[in-house]
C-alpha cells in the first residue's frame, strides 16, 4: 500500500514520462511531467521544502495509506525537479 495510488513518488514519474516517451506517447509524457512537477513546486511554494512523495489528486504530502510520514528534502525529488525541468524547456534563460 505504501507506493499505491494516491502515492505520487517523483522518482517512478521518471520513469512514467521516459516509458511513454520511448513507446511513442510523447505528448502524455510532457502532461505527466508538467503535473508532477507544478505539483512540486507548488508544495516547494508553501512549505519551503521538497518532499520524498505527494498526493497525486491534492498535490499534499499527507498520504492515507502511507505507512510513515512523508519525508522532506528527498535527493530523487530535487533530481526530478532538475531533470523534468529541462525536459519541459525551463532551464533555459528569458
Amino acid at each position: 500500500m505504501q507506493w499505491s495510488y494516491p502515492a505520487a513518488w517523483p522518482s517512478f514519474h521518471l520513469l512514467l514520462v521516459e516509458g511513454l516517451d520511448a513507446y511513442g506517447y510523447r505528448q502524455k509524457a510532457e502532461t505527466v511531467a508538467a503535473r508532477m512537477l507544478l505539483t512540486i513546486l507548488r508544495k516547494y511554494q508553501q512549505s519551503g521544502k521538497l518532499w520524498e512523495k505527494y498526493h497525486a489528486e491534492d498535490g499534499w504530502t499527507e498520504i492515507p495509506v502511507e505507512r510513515y510520514p512523508t519525508a522532506p528534502m528527498q535527493g530523487w525529488t530535487a533530481a526530478t525537479v532538475a531533470i523534468l525541468g529541462r525536459r519541459l524547456g525551463l532551464d533555459q534563460p528569458s
